[in-house]
């Protein structure tokens, strides 16, 4: 055994193109064979085979995973990831598998084909895990250290064998999960903080729940907490729901003064919004309460601390190849200014725009012409919310509202590099952008602390990180445009 370490240590990248399942499962099996434990691999490049991890396998790969259009990979092991995942053909988790994101950066799951997870495992040192494309659970997804964030157009997705994943302040879903289609019929129900008691046929019941930005609702010029569910279900009966949240998502509510709402649709956000409760304490962050309309959206909203404006809508639509976003007010009283802001993830906003606050009821117009190229194909969204400052200084937050983007012939990648790197006093980030794709950048530590950011179209754009790089150490300068993400590795010595 000791002359086999050699073989499987040294491997620096599999790159598998044309390889037969033979040969793959040789190598694979060879590690399982004498040490349950496959190579140390930099970087797995499968291109166009089919790859079997056997069970009680573990594969380690210390960069990135990625599985092209024409791969196959079939898994019943475990695979640890160090840094990003990216499935474009068939990726399937067998029974007792499980795919563990153990990386000290933030980590991201990208591609246009959901990879099917038996078990997930986010578990890197609170830096977190970033869907641009959803993954689907079919056990279980465990929270062991760090968030999973899922913006509106990436869920994460639980199938009906799907378990409840336990949630804590620090470890928890920040965006959008989907308990996709269950049949409950007159069993009980306890999914994603959402509890539906035993009782009358509900028949099939698909449950949605965003929480963060994603989940603030206004209600009569109140925000919500930061977490609103909804039902879907193919018959009516009366249930007793009970809603809970952790404490992180409070929004600042006061929670003595607490009521408990339901929209007249499980298809729309807008008003009306149905009063289920009277003024209540609920410090508890649970209530209980029967309820005989189930298909629609839930939340809670305090009745103290009313918004400085009656917002009577906020909308994004499509004007041309541009973004028109307008909002109209009621009523605005020692307001200082709003300020808009633009995401490309459903998350990490970044001001476009600001606007002085007239103090009266006024209807607000920008458009926004930095919207990104879509390649043919592609699907991406772009996200915006609107914050409006008092003359206080205290600030508040619109929902979210997404805008589906055109797709057009664009082939062009944005580039990016710095130079020198590594560097001892000074260097410039250069990137390159030829179809003025519309992108977001991010300078970082390396304990994920953004330094720096911003957004641009320009077509050829340069960075001095001499003001900002203080400190010897790394440092990373992230990019995202249409979906995509590139990540710069800085060195400052």
């Amino acid at each position: 055994m000791k002359h086999l370490y050699p073989l499987l240590f040294s491997l620096y990248s599999l790159i598998v193109k044309g390889t037969s399942l033979k040969k793959i499962g040789l190598l694979l099996g060879v590690a399982y064979t004498y040490c349950s434990i496959a190579p140390l691999f930099a970087q797995i490049n499968n291109l166009n085979v089919n790859i079997n991890v056997l069970s009680g396998t573990t594969v380690v790969a210390n960069q990135s995973v990625s599985n092209q259009a024409a791969g196959v990979v079939s898994h019943s092991g475990t695979l640890i990831i160090r840094e990003n995942l990216t499935n474009d053909g068939s990726f399937t988790g067998n029974t007792n598998s499980l795919v563990a994101f153990e990386g000290a950066a933030m980590q991201y799951v990208y591609g246009g084909a959901i990879p099917l997870l038996y078990d997930m495992r986010v578990n890197n040192g609170a830096q977190h895990v970033t869907l641009e494309n959803s993954v689907r659970i079919t056990n279980n997804l465990l929270l062991t250290n760090g968030r999973l964030f899922a913006p509106e157009a990436d869920p994460v997705l639980f199938a009906p064998t799907a378990l409840n994943p336990a949630e804590s302040n620090a470890n928890r879903i920040v965006g959008r999960a989907v308990m996709e289609t269950r049949n409950v019929g007159v069993s009980a129900l306890n999914f994603l903080n959402a509890n539906l008691a035993a009782g009358a046929d509900m028949g099939n019941v698909t449950l949605n729940r965003r929480t963060g930005t994603l989940g603030i609702i206004t209600i009569n010029s109140n925000e919500s907490i930061a977490c609103y569910w909804t039902f879907e279900t193919s018959a009516a009966g009366s249930r007793n729901i009970t809603f809970s949240w952790l404490s992180d998502l409070d929004n600042g509510k006061d929670l003595t003064q607490m009521q408990r709402w339901r929209t007249a649709s499980y298809n729309t956000l807008t008003d009306p919004w149905v009063e289920r409760t009277p003024i209540i304490d609920i410090s508890s962050r649970s209530h209980s309460q029967g309820e005989g309309n189930i298909q629609n959206s839930w939340t809670f909203s305090d009745m103290l601390n009313p918004l400085p404006i009656e917002l009577r809508r906020f909308e994004v639509e499509k004007e041309g190849e541009a973004a028109l976003v307008w909002w109209e007010t009621a009523s605005e009283k020692d307001l200082l200014h709003y300020e808009l802001e633009r995401s490309y993830q459903g998350q990490d906003f970044v001001r476009i725009h600001t606007q002085v606050a007239k103090n009266e009821p006024t209807l607000y117009r920008f458009v926004d012409n930095e919207l990104p190229i879509l390649s043919q194909g592609a699907e991406q969204f772009v996200y915006y919310r609107l914050k409006w400052v008092e003359t206080n200084g205290e600030t508040f937050y619109s929902p979210v509202r997404a805008l589906a983007l055109e797709k057009r012939d664009a082939e062009a990648q944005i580039s990016l590099k710095a130079l020198p790197n590594p560097f001892e006093n000074q260097t410039t980030i250069e990137i390159k952008n030829p179809e003025g794709r519309g992108f977001d950048w991010l300078l970082t530590d390396v304990s994920g602390k953004v330094l720096s950011s911003g957004s641009s179209q320009e077509k050829q754009m340069t960075l001095d990180l001499v003001e900002v790089v203080k400190q010897n150490g790394v440092y990373f300068f992230h990019i995202s445009y249409v979906g995509k993400k590139k990540t710069l590795k800085v060195i400052k010595y």
